[in-house]
């Protein structure tokens, strides 16, 4: 068999030319790129053709190009990561500038939003550079840019739309001002047609000036202009009235509605108001004329009452009433005046001698009376003792809840009695009267706000106890005093107790107190029967007691518990009484 002999291969110790390099002399070493190593290595190792060769290198390229790709997208990512920071924070700026419910430029309002575009525009400016100023790349601030641009344009379109609107707004209040004013003051100078005139005209300008600017059409325009001539010429035509100016009240409605310039709708109230004004007018000088001829008002009213025109005869009726109730109480003041007079010069002198004979020759004999009443308790007791049955009806009619009573309440000279009433009740009474007449119903209900309270309560206690309120004081005069010193007493401890508006349970204690039963004889027989007995003791309740004591003697009790320094109550008055009667200290 044949051998084959095995060849034995040799390798050299040194390097092959063109095929390994050394660490000193590869291409990392002289600073080639990754890539270019590779390729010098692919270069080396793929000797086994150009095919080879170009493989490597279409295999490099596209690594390249990948790192290209990828580097790219990256950078690309990062500048619209800062376009959309930016534009993010250029919103933000926005949202709290233009849209900020309390501060933001769309809360401006009227003449307060003009100056708006100006502002935003430097606002947008500063804001948007300051922002751009944090871009690093040329290709952030151009994106940055057109962002910019975009956003300005739309604020700028919403401050512009916003202002133009309050513009608007602004427009029509002042313009409505305006023409409110023209006409207040056209109204206001009715008296001078030519200052009215002028500012009726003042008042057309207006409107015609703004009109285009409000976006109103030529029908709009004129309507708002004989709206306004119509205010004017019925403020002016009842101003006139109101002066009495009733022919040149009717010339300015002549010479306005033949011009077209009153309101249909209103022609007819207008008519009618210088039918009133003219019969007015008549009235005036026919009452003038009736009332100078002189005579009572029976005879006035007969002359009125023949008057044909039935508006005039009516007013004519009721001025002359007027007029003769101003005389009334023009004279009914003056004879209160006098009477008062009289009452004062009694207070310096008691004695009706002192009087004038002129004026006590014009005194009533009432009012005779009265005076001789007043001056004798004057200088017996040193003042008036208050009529407590008198005092109490005149201070119900006073609050009567018929109009009549309180009319004649209203209407009664209290001078008349004067000799019946203390000079605190005389003075109650005046000043109600008083309130009455002036209508000072706040005055009216402070000064019987206290009685009325006192008088429901006192009225319903004596019902509880069997007792009439409200007896008949000619019939019954004996109850009616007593009632009416019952209320007096109420009263007098009311006031007592220092309070501005005491408590119902207040009175209501006062009140029980008096009708208490107080034991006057223990014991007593009946006086029935053939033997003694049975026996009861005689009660009577403490405010009966109390009116049994005359009041000059009560004074002086009281007088004396004062100067002993005690207090001044019921039982005290009754025991300091009682014991004054059995020693006959008091007769």
């Amino acid at each position: 068999m044949p051998t084959v002999q095995k060849a034995q291969r040799q390798v050299a110790p040194d390097a092959l030319p063109g095929v390994r390099r050394t660490s000193a002399s590869s291409a990392i070493a002289e600073g080639a790129g990754v890539a270019q190593a590779k390729a010098g290595q692919l270069t080396a190792l793929g000797r086994i053709g150009d095919e080879g060769a170009n493989v490597a290198a279409t295999i490099i390229r596209r690594e390249e190009a990948e790192n290209r790709r990828v580097a790219e997208e990256a950078r690309q990512r990062a500048d619209r990561l800062a376009v959309i920071a930016a534009e993010t924070k250029l919103a933000d700026a926005e949202r709290a500038y233009i849209y900020d419910p309390e501060k933001g430029v769309l809360t401006r309002k009227g003449k307060d939003a003009l100056s708006a575009p100006d502002e935003v525009e430097a606002w947008y400016t500063s804001t948007a550079g300051d922002i751009e100023k944090g871009l690093t790349t040329d290709a952030q601030k151009a994106a940055f840019a057109a962002v910019k641009a975009q956003r300005g344009e739309q604020i700028k379109m919403t401050t512009a739309r916003h202002v133009g609107q309050q513009i608007q707004a602004y427009t029509a209040a002042e313009t409505a001002a305006s023409v409110s004013n023209a006409a207040d003051l056209a109204i206001a100078n009715a008296l001078d047609p030519t200052r009215a005139a002028i500012e009726l005209r003042r008042g057309e300008a207006t409107i015609e000036a703004t009109s285009a600017q409000l976006g109103l059409t030529p029908a709009q325009k004129d309507q708002q202009i004989q709206a306004l001539r119509g205010t004017v010429h019925l403020g002016v035509i009842d101003r006139l009235l109101a002066n009495d100016q009733t022919k040149a009240a009717s010339i300015y409605f002549e010479e306005a509605n033949k011009a077209g310039q009153i309101p249909g709708d209103k022609i007819a109230s207008v008519e009618k108001a210088l039918k009133v004004g003219t019969d007015r007018k008549k009235a005036q000088t026919e009452t003038a004329r009736i009332l100078a001829a002189g005579g009572t008002e029976a005879e006035a009213r007969a002359a009125a009452k023949a008057i044909e025109d039935p508006e005039v005869q009516d007013e004519t009726l009721r001025r002359i009433e007027h007029e003769f109730a101003v005389k009334d109480r023009q004279e009914k003041d003056q004879t209160e005046k006098d009477l008062r007079g009289v009452a004062d010069i009694l207070d310096r002198n008691p004695n009706v001698s002192a009087i004038p004979a002129k004026v006590w020759s014009e005194l009533t004999p009432a009012q005779r009376s009265s005076f001789r009443s007043y001056a004798k308790q004057i200088t017996e007791k040193g003042d008036v003792e208050t009529n407590l049955p008198l005092y109490y009806k005149l201070s119900r009619d006073a609050v009567s809840a018929d109009p009549a009573v309180r009319n004649a309440f209203r209407d009664l000279n209290l001078t008349n009695h004067i000799g019946a009433l203390g000079k605190t009740e005389f003075k109650q009474l005046t000043d109600l009267q008083t309130a009455i007449i002036a209508g000072d119903q706040k005055k009216i209900a402070a000064l019987s706000d206290g009685y009325l309270t006192n008088q429901q309560v006192v009225d319903t206690a004596m019902l509880g106890a069997g007792m009439d309120p409200t007896p008949d004081p000619t019939k019954e005069p004996a109850k009616a005093a007593l009632i009416a010193k019952f209320r007096f007493e109420v009263d007098r401890q009311v006031g007592q107790l220092g309070k501005e508006k005491p408590t119902n349970m207040e009175i209501q204690s006062i009140v029980d107190g008096l009708l208490v039963n107080v034991v006057t004889e223990k014991g007593k027989a009946s006086g029935w029967g053939p033997l003694p007995g049975p026996y009861y003791d005689v009660t009577k309740r403490k405010v009966e007691l109390l009116a049994e004591i005359p009041a000059r003697d009560r004074a002086q009790i009281e007088d004396e518990i004062r100067r002993l320094k005690g207090r001044v109550t019921n039982d005290n008055i009754l025991a300091i009484w009682n014991a004054s009667r059995a020693s006959k200290k008091i007769k």
